[in-house]
């Protein structure tokens, strides 16, 4: 019997190792998933928590805050690596009182920097007006770019965020492939002039036209990477609007509200956690519980063999 238990005891120490090795690889997993680029998130209506910090002081830092501030995800203590490849990446919301001036300021700048309008959209009417552009500057003057429109005094950012990623290793690593793929074609290409056989060179030619048109799928995710990293991109959004927006404290009741919404939000986020935990360990779980099972069965069957025993002993005496 002890050594039945001794098994058991085993299997399910087991069982929670491998539990507790899956647990923490979906921890390390959702690290993962959660990193992303720095970001420098600024807005106007209000800030995290409902800070008291005023809106232009916040705007000032979050503008002036230098290029390593922005962050890399690859980039350890702040340092930029040699061998990174960076993309930028802005988004602006900015009001204006003048908006066709704004907008040929706005052009101006772009062209000032050696950029372009990648896209632009702009609706307007008698009620008002506004513009949607995606601009591409060179990655060197990216901040330059960001802070000249913040600092531009006929207009006024509400909204600002900057991003910068690392593709450095997925960028070598398609230049490491596309430098394999170009060898073997070179190789396939003298066997091509090589072959004598018209079986042969079919084949080769068939084997060619595959390898050039793998070559031709790096080589556009090569240069798409190129130009991301040599250009960034800007998302900008212009409104007109007859007075600037300025930042309003929130009252009590919407501090509460605020605070409440997050509360749900907390909740919500814990039980959908907590389902995706024993959807993910169902399997462990399962076959924990009834190992536990199965050991309560076998030590309620050893007790009542014990009282049975004890009885018959008992009224064997009574009987002597």
């Amino acid at each position: 019997m002890k050594k039945k238990l001794f098994v058991l005891s085993s299997i399910i120490c087991l069982i929670l190792s491998f539990a507790a090795c899956g647990g923490a690889s979906a921890d390390t997993a959702n690290a993962a998933a959660a990193e992303s680029p720095e970001e420098e998130i600024l807005y106007m209506d209000e800030a995290e928590e409902y800070d008291d910090a005023v809106y232009t002081e916040a705007a000032t830092e979050a503008v002036e805050a230098p290029a390593a501030a922005s962050g890399s995800t690859s980039v350890a203590s702040g340092e930029q690596r040699a061998d990174a490849k960076l993309i930028y990446t802005g988004n602006l919301n900015v009001e204006a009182t003048d908006f066709h001036k704004a907008v040929q300021e706005l052009s101006d700048l772009v062209s000032s920097y050696g950029g372009y309008f990648e896209n632009s959209e702009a609706y307007a009417n008698s009620y008002e007006n506004y513009a949607n552009y995606t601009i591409r500057v060179s990655s060197e003057h990216f901040h330059e770019f960001m802070n000249a429109v913040s600092d531009n005094s006929n207009c006024k950012v509400t909204y600002q965020n900057t991003s910068v990623e690392d593709v450095g290793q997925i960028y070598y690593d398609l230049e490491s492939h596309l430098e394999m793929l170009n060898g073997k074609l070179e190789r396939l290409n003298q066997l091509w002039e090589q072959a004598e056989n018209m079986e042969d060179i079919i084949s080769l030619e068939s084997a060619i036209s595959e390898l050039e048109y793998e070559i031709s799928s790096y080589s556009s995710q090569k240069n798409r990477y190129d130009s991301l990293i040599n250009y960034s991109t800007i998302y900008l959004t212009i409104t007109e609007v007859q007075v600037y927006s300025e930042p309003v404290e929130p009252t009590f009741g919407e501090k509460l509200s605020h605070r409440f919404q997050s509360g749900i939000q907390s909740f919500k986020s814990g039980c959908e956690d907590l389902l995706l935990f024993f959807i993910g360990n169902l399997i462990q779980i399962i076959v924990f519980f009834v190992i536990c099972g199965g050991i309560v069965l076998m030590i309620v069957r050893a007790v009542r063999r014990r009282r049975r025993k004890a009885h018959q002993e008992t009224t064997l005496e009574d009987n002597v």
